[in-house]
């Protein structure tokens, strides 16, 4: 299973998107300022740049805008309801979960396999659920594992009742 990005991290890349076009803003109006100088002066090759330079900074501007509009979207929309609704799952079903890991299925996985090492070391008396991130993931793991043996019993009882 690949890291998924945080709660934490996801508001930070809109965070980082959204000043980067502060930045750019900045930019154009800096260099507005400085075409407005040099058009009073007539300086002509340096109008002609600064012109260039105030498009490509309105281009830039306006796809990073869109870009920094569709992580803001992305967030708010799509990530956190899943996000939250992940994380009421973890809170709700978490504690049998474990349980059910712990009394049936532990000596059922590998010492060296990454899913015994995070059972191992997960405190057994007052985890520590700060990191909303790696609790959700921790539980996905065990969930999957408990289902996945579950399907397999299931299905070995159906083959016995066939036979």
């Amino acid at each position: 299973m690949s890291r998924e990005s945080t709660k934490h991290e996801k508001l930070q890349n809109v965070v980082d998107k959204e000043t980067y076009c502060d930045l750019i803003t900045n930019l154009l109006t800096a260099s507005e300022t400085e075409l407005e100088v040099a058009k009073k002066n007539s300086e002509n090759y340096r109008i002609a740049k600064l012109e260039k330079e105030i498009f490509e900074l309105k281009k830039s501007y306006k796809i990073n805008k869109q870009i920094a509009d569709d992580f803001r979207n992305n967030y708010e929309a799509i990530f956190l309801p899943q996000y939250e609704a992940r994380l009421e799952e973890c809170y709700t079903n978490f504690d049998e979960v474990y349980k059910i890991t712990l009394d049936n299925y532990k000596d059922r996985i590998r010492q060296d396999h990454p899913l015994r090492i995070s059972i191992d070391a997960y405190p057994k008396e007052n985890p520590n659920n700060e990191d909303e991130s790696l609790m959700i993931m921790f539980y996905e793991q065990i969930r999957e594992f408990v289902n996945a043996l579950k399907l397999e019993k299931d299905k070995s009882k159906n083959h016995l009742r066939k036979a």
